[in-house]
C-alpha cells in the first residue's frame, strides 16, 4: 500500500473544513436552532498518555484533569 503525500493544499482544505464546521455549529447554537450533535467517546488512557508525550515534544502544556478542549493544546498567535 502506498500512502500519498499530504500536501500543504490538503492541510489548508482540511483546516477550512474544520473552521466551517465550527462556524456553522456556533451560529446554530446562537440561534438556538435544533440540531444533532455527535458525542465522541472518551479517549482511552493509552491515547491520552500518547498525546501527553507528543505535546511534551512540542513544549505544549497538557491539562491533567478536567475536560480536554482543543484550545488547550493549540498554539496561540502572537
Amino acid at each position: 500500500m502506498v500512502v500519498p503525500d499530504r500536501l500543504d493544499a490538503h492541510k489548508l482544505i482540511e483546516e477550512f473544513m474544520i473552521l466551517a464546521n465550527v462556524a456553522a455549529a456556533e451560529m446554530l447554537e446562537k440561534k438556538a436552532l435544533p440540531l444533532i450533535y455527535r458525542v465522541h467517546d472518551e479517549p482511552t488512557l493509552e491515547k491520552v498518555s500518547n498525546l501527553q508525550e507528543f505535546l511534551k515534544t512540542l513544549d505544549l502544556p497538557f491539562a491533567k484533569s478536567g475536560a480536554l478542549r482543543p484550545g488547550a493544546v493549540q498554539p496561540r498567535a502572537g
